[in-house]
């Protein structure tokens, strides 16, 4: 399931870059699939998979994450991820994770999400394929894409939590890192939007700027549902068609610039720890350029 899983979601990240594609050339797709499109433009795959047994996984796919992102709002995809499991019109605060639990789920493994640069991505593990069981998911999941909630004081009491959550990525490795993204590509965005943001940003953000990031981006023409598993595809997309048809039908929003050029230098980065006069600032790169030819 987690192959047939990474296959569907690199097919939707891929998706836009089919237009590269010679004329009469597309991808090449498991006919297994059973895929759609609503009116308002919401995609859908589904594939059914009996292994293991009555398990059923949902992904909502949201082809917007920390590059879409403005200066003022570097954090808010990833912040607004947190948001969803903080109260929908369906799920009031804290009601979320004990209503999956009385299905049987377990929050972090079977009831997740996760933000990158170019998508956001939340994902539902159900431990039943009934039409039942899959209506409950999918009504959570159509609550995130379409009836966030976003009250503010929720949103400020997620401010500490993803505080924590940035203060414990701060290791070694991930400084590295950090400074790696930031040297790759100096003239895009890259560096300056990595998912997990900045201090000042998690710090003053309000609804207003959640409500513009979230109207402008989380819109059906931008999203994908996907599901895998032991299940009926027909019965699926029935379910899909009631849950997600109310969404408002726009065009799908165009990407922001990363700015992102291909480039004939070369960058050696050194890294160097911090030096004994007590910079804490933690590693750095010390980019040198040369020239191809």
């Amino acid at each position: 399931m987690v192959l047939l899983v990474t296959a569907a979601l690199q097919l939707v990240t891929l998706a836009p870059s089919r237009a590269a594609s010679p004329p009469g050339e597309p991808l090449p797709t498991d006919p297994a699939l059973v895929t759609g499109r609503l009116a308002n433009g919401l995609k859908y795959i589904i594939r059914q998979h009996k292994n293991p047994e009555g398990r059923v996984g949902i992904w909502l796919h949201v082809s917007s994450g920390s590059f879409n992102e403005t200066e003022a709002q570097r954090g808010l995809a990833h912040y607004l991820e947190h948001m969803a499991f903080n109260g929908t019109a369906n799920f009031p605060p804290g009601s979320v994770v004990p209503f999956f639990q009385s299905l049987g789920m377990s929050f972090g493994s079977d009831q997740n999400a996760f933000t990158s640069f170019d998508q956001t991505t939340y994902i539902l593990m159900l431990p039943g394929g009934s039409r039942e069981m899959v209506d409950k998911g999918m009504l959570y999941m159509s609550d995130v894409a379409l009836r966030m909630s976003l009250d503010q004081t929720e949103i400020d009491s997620e401010r500490q939590v993803i505080l924590e959550e940035k203060r414990a990525r701060a290791g070694a490795r991930q400084r590295v890192q950090d400074q790696i993204y930031e040297r790759l590509a100096p003239e895009s965005t890259l560096g300056r939007r990595l998912p997990i943001g900045i201090e000042q940003t998690i710090q003053s953000v309000t609804r207003p700027d959640f409500q513009d990031y979230y109207s402008r981006w989380y819109v059906p023409s931008n999203m994908t549902v996907i599901v895998v598993g032991d299940t009926d595809p027909a019965m699926v997309a029935e379910v899909i068609t009631q849950q997600f048809s109310g969404g408002r039908t726009v065009a799908t929003p165009t990407p922001r610039d990363e700015a992102a050029r291909a480039g004939r230098a070369h960058r050696y980065l050194g890294l160097r720890p911090p030096d004994e006069r007590g910079d804490r600032g933690g590693p750095r790169l010390l980019p040198r350029h040369g020239h191809v030819g």
